[in-house]
């Protein structure tokens, strides 16, 4: 089942998702932030500090079958009178916090209508969390914090060197 703030989309708005136009751009992963590099002149390649990633909003069409013009209507008024909504899709155990942007697209058929909308994903919820997250303190030392164990793995710091016991 689909939800915007609690709503049935179907029920609600007469709405269903169309099929790639939908469920293409939802499940495609957002991009990652830039991470903290460094680019040394006297060593080859880049360093990459390994801490937590953090990922980009992103915009993205949705695509959706609606049956009446009078529902399209409705569904567009309530869009436009709640910029920012939660989109809650069950079958796919997800949760997005979505501000509307622009119609993307209509096209009227027979019996049916087809539109898109382009909204901003501002807020990912239940991101992977790092198994191993590591930081600069302000006198340019590292620090890193760890489980003891971790799906059967084991962690420990052997003179000075992480070790990972699979």
């Amino acid at each position: 089942m689909i939800t915007i703030n609690g709503f049935n989309i179907e029920t609600e708005w007469g709405l269903q998702p169309e099929y790639e136009g939908y469920y293409d751009p939802i499940l495609t992963a957002p991009d990652i932030k830039s991470r903290i590099t460094n680019n040394w002149t006297d060593e080859d390649g880049t360093e990459v500090l390994l801490s937590k990633g953090y990922v980009e909003s992103r915009v993205m069409t949705l695509k959706f079958a609606c049956d009446t013009i009078a529902h399209y209507n409705s569904f567009m008024n309530f869009l436009i009178d709640n910029p920012m909504v939660t989109l809650k899709d069950t079958n796919l155990d997800i949760e997005y916090d979505i501000e509307y942007l622009s119609s993307s697209n209509f096209h009227h058929y027979k019996d049916y209508n087809i539109f898109g909308i382009k909204v901003r994903q501002s807020v990912v919820r239940n991101a992977v969390e790092p198994i191993v997250s590591l930081g600069i303190r302000d006198d340019m030392s590292l620090w890193f914090t760890t489980p003891d164990d971790y799906d059967g793995s084991t962690f420990t710091l052997v003179d000075g060197d992480l070790v990972i016991t699979i």
